[in-house]
């Protein structure tokens, strides 16, 4: 072999080392870590009730904007609580009601209305979806995610359907049911619940949205309140160091889509995730990233009726129809 040959070898050998060994601030460093099934956001919450909801670590999903959406940053409309679009758009199969854009699995208009993959559907009764946070007029919300009436199977083992939710798991202060798709989190099927820790106690169905109480899923607290450490603060009172002000704490400075994470970094406000440690991103809606549960702070929950997806090397949770 020539000199030149043997000089080559030697180059390349030393270039695969560079690569196999590099690190995060290697232009070719390549991560193996999982989206889904990372509890680094509970583990790291701040537990001296700074800004925190469930802690979502920067460098985890290496997008810094949904790609599918690629006006969800600094958009004038089309997000939740914006105005709609031109032509009554809204992004991710969200409804346009009264010149207000609602998210997929919220309330759409009228009590027993719920926006659903771009359209406003009747919820609540017998045989129809259950409305937004498992509400139905009567009976139980089923494991399909549809109204039974009491003394009628929910379905997936759960039991008949009972005065409080499920006789096996869902009702308020039980068991949790398992979801029938297994990438998504534990449901409830009373009314106004969600599988939300109870410490030592496990995982719980608890009345969530309110001052006090769990969030949501979804992040969301009612009435303009902040989702922070797992718990609803209302607008108006602290967020833990600050002031928590319709959906945003900090003052209104941080939290909700497209203002700044808080500390954590973290997201305070609905459907928001900080996907990218710096900025808070919508989630949950369709094409879009799957925002944390509130029962393990996985990230997995998607907006009805999307479904959470693991896909590609990176196994990156998408909310796909």
């Amino acid at each position: 072999m020539g000199h030149r040959s043997v000089l080559a070898v030697v180059c390349l050998g030393c270039l695969l080392t560079w690569v196999v060994s590099c690190t995060r601030s290697n232009p070719f460093y390549i991560s193996t870590e999982p989206d889904l099934h990372f509890n680094e956001d509970l583990a790291n919450a701040d537990l001296a009730l700074s800004d925190a909801s469930l802690v979502d670590l920067a460098g985890r999903d290496l997008v810094t904007v949904d790609q599918a959406h690629p006006f969800d940053m600094g958009s004038t409309c089309g997000r939740p609580g914006q105005a709609c679009c031109p032509g009554s758009a809204c992004t991710a199969g969200g409804c346009c009601v009264g010149g207000t854009c609602a998210s997929s699995g919220d309330r759409c208009g009228g009590v027993n209305e719920m926006c659903s993959d771009g359209s406003c559907i009747a919820c609540g009764g017998m045989g129809q979806d259950c409305c937004p946070n498992n509400r139905c007029n009567s009976g139980c919300c089923g494991a399909d995610r549809t109204c039974v009436s009491v003394g009628i199977d929910c379905g997936d083992g759960d039991g008949l359907c009972g005065l409080n939710g499920c006789t096996t798991c869902g009702g308020s202060g039980a068991q949790c049911c398992t979801n029938p798709n297994n990438e998504a989190p534990a449901i409830c099927t009373a009314n106004n619940t969600v599988c939300a820790s109870a410490n030592p106690f496990g995982t719980t169905c608890q009345t969530c949205g309110t001052a006090g109480n769990p969030c949501c899923e979804g992040n969301k607290c009612a009435n303009g309140g902040c989702c922070s450490g797992g718990t609803c603060h209302a607008s108006g009172s602290s967020c833990g160091t600050t002031m928590c002000i319709q959906g945003s704490c900090g003052g209104g400075t941080c939290g909700s889509i497209g203002q700044p994470c808080c500390a954590g970094p973290t997201c305070t406000g609905a459907n928001s995730r900080c996907i990218d440690g710096v900025t808070c991103s919508a989630c949950g809606g369709k094409d879009q990233r799957c925002c944390l549960a509130i029962d393990t702070g996985e990230v997995r929950f998607c907006q009805r009726p999307y479904n959470a997806t693991v896909e590609g090397m990176m196994n990156i949770c998408w909310c796909r129809p």
